[in-house]
Order: structure tokens, then sequence, then C-alpha cells
């Protein structure tokens, strides 16, 4: 069974994979402002015409996954934190357990 120290050691690299995550969907995010930003001020300024259409709606369409691309990255660093601590947890409660069954045993057997 696993120390308390190594449960803990092991949700703390559980959280700093999560603030890693967290980063790069704030990246992702501040990509897709970048884009938006870029689409309408420069290219819609700028260009005209079917082509232009066409341009802008293909990155629309990049835009928008790269916004999905991070609404993705954001749940899944919310799923691992809320497995992270339900793992600490379970492993928390069950060396617990542990600890009062040998404590119980010990007592009996003396």
């Amino acid at each position: 069974m696993r120390s308390e120290r190594q449960i803990y050691i092991d949700f703390n690299s559980a959280e700093e994979q999560v603030q890693k995550l967290n980063r790069a969907a704030d990246l992702l995010y501040e990509l897709a402002d970048d884009l938006t930003r870029s689409l309408n001020q420069v290219i819609r300024q700028n260009w005209s015409g079917q082509n232009a259409d066409l341009y802008i709606e293909q990155e629309q369409k990049v835009i928008d996954k790269v916004r999905r691309e991070a609404d993705n990255t954001r749940n899944l660093a919310t799923t691992t934190k809320q497995i992270a601590n339900n793992l600490k947890n379970s492993e928390l409660r069950a060396v617990r357990i542990a600890k009062q069954r040998a404590e119980e045993q010990r007592r009996r057997s003396q």
C-alpha cells in the first residue's frame, strides 16, 4: 500500500498537469481571439469579393475548431482534477482503514 506522502506527491503531480492543461486551453482561447481580431481588422477591411468571403468562411471554421479544442482541453483539465481528487481521497481513506485495522489487530493480539 502506498504511503500518505506518496499519495500527496502523486496528487501534486496531477495538479501540475491540470495547470498545464488549463494554460494550454488559455493559449488556445488567446489564439482564437487573435485570429478573430485578424479576421475582422485585416481581412474584412482590406479584401472584398467572393474569394474574400470564402477565405473568411474557412478562417471562421478554423477559429471555431480552435475554440472547440480549447473547450475540450478545459474539460479534460476539469475531469483530470476530479479524478485525481477522487483517487486521492479513496487512497487516503484506504490508508486510514488499513491503519485502523492494523491497530485493532495489534490490540487483539496483546
